[in-house]
């Protein structure tokens, strides 16, 4: 007779979170209001056509300022933002609690 053991595996993991915070300034240092700021963390998970999968959004406040929290404090991540009039900046390995300033460039 075969028996069977049952076996109960439990793997617990704590994840570290953090906060991806900055402002969006324009080439000569002002701050850009109503940008859109996307993050994503750094790995091959893209489209053929560059964009992000599973991106998060979120626009400048009226000081450029955004904020993403609750992210894994663990991994690295890329930024990128477009100002009203499609001016673009991207950053790539960002840790959360790292100040960032994304300079916006016209196209």
């Amino acid at each position: 007779t075969e028996r069977q053991l049952a076996t109960d595996v439990r793997i617990a993991t704590t994840l570290v979170e953090g906060t991806l915070a900055g402002v969006v300034t324009s080439s000569d240092g002002q701050p850009v209001p109503a940008a859109l700021v996307t993050y994503a963390p750094e790995n091959p998970n893209l489209t053929l056509s560059g964009a992000f999968v599973g991106q998060h959004v979120v626009a400048t406040d009226d000081r450029g300022r955004f904020e993403f929290g609750r992210v894994d404090a663990s991994r690295s991540y890329e930024l990128r933002a477009q100002g009203p009039n499609g001016e673009q900046a991207q950053q790539k390995q960002v840790r959360a609690g790292t100040a960032v300033t994304l300079t916006i460039k016209p196209l």
